[in-house]
């Protein structure tokens, strides 16, 4: 059985406290990756600093004191390019996320590493009921930033126990959890970009949002595929907007064909 990779980032914020009034820059909390193969995740590496390259020479004057490229600063239509050339190129390549919608949550205080964990493990589960986690050779790999050890221990042994089934010998397992600066790490990158990318079609209230909707619908790109959000209960029950972004997304890609 050949082995996965799972990478993941997270863009959004989950405040100490959440109130209707004092969200932080969105109300949506968002958690995406990418799974690969080990043959794919080379050619990812390799594509990716290719299409970095590019995008830092034909844009010289916008990047030129930005020493790592990521959501936050890409230029949106540049974003797009980058994920197309990756998409349409890796045919390993299957991307998903979870989106959390903070209005509908019951729990307002939160720890944010503590946060990303219980997402975290609700969206792998998601993956594996939906049988895209098919291997017992699991490599996890996510961004290094502000993960306190406590919360990298408590996540990395709940994870192996909830992948591997009781019957399955350790003997066949291959599980590694590791944690990357996204400035030495390219695929880490990718990763932050899905999750922005997400972020902004889901919030879809600035400029720069909408930008990034015309140039992922420009390039016929759909990140909504694999993606599950929470709380799906209570959303639905309020008739949430959340449930209208894959819908009204994919509708704005069939209209430029």
């Amino acid at each position: 059985m050949n082995e996965i990779n799972i990478v993941i980032d997270e863009s959004g914020k989950m405040e100490d406290n959440i109130n209707e009034e004092s969200y932080s820059w969105t109300k949506y909390f968002v958690i995406s990756g990418y799974i690969v193969d080990n043959e794919g995740l080379q050619s990812l590496k390799s594509l990716f600093s290719k299409e970095e390259l590019k995008i830092r020479q034909l844009h010289s004057e916008h990047y030129s004191e930005i020493e790592e490229i990521k959501g936050i600063n890409i230029i949106p239509e540049d974003c797009a390019i980058i994920l197309r050339s990756i998409i349409y190129s890796i045919k390993t390549f299957i991307p998903f996320s979870i989106v959390v919608c903070k209005r509908h949550l019951q729990r307002k205080k939160w720890i944010e590493n503590a946060a990303f964990n219980y997402f975290l493990k609700l969206l792998i589960k998601f993956l594996k009921n939906n049988n895209l986690i098919t291997s017992n050779k699991i490599n996890i790999y996510l961004d290094n930033r502000g993960r306190k050890t406590p919360f990298r221990t408590e996540l990395k042994e709940y994870l192996e126990q909830d992948l591997y089934l009781d019957s399955i010998d350790e003997k066949e397992w291959i599980f590694k959890v590791e944690y990357k600066e996204s400035k030495h790490f390219s695929y880490i990158r990718c990763a932050d970009l899905l999750a922005y990318s997400i972020l902004k079609i889901h919030s879809n209230r600035t400029s720069r949002d909408r930008k990034f909707i015309k140039n992922l619908s420009k390039y016929n790109i759909d990140l909504m595929k694999n993606k599950t959000i929470f709380p799906q209960t209570t959303c639905k029950n309020y008739q949430c907007e959340i449930l209208k972004v894959s819908d009204n997304f994919i509708k704005s890609i069939d209209n430029l064909f």
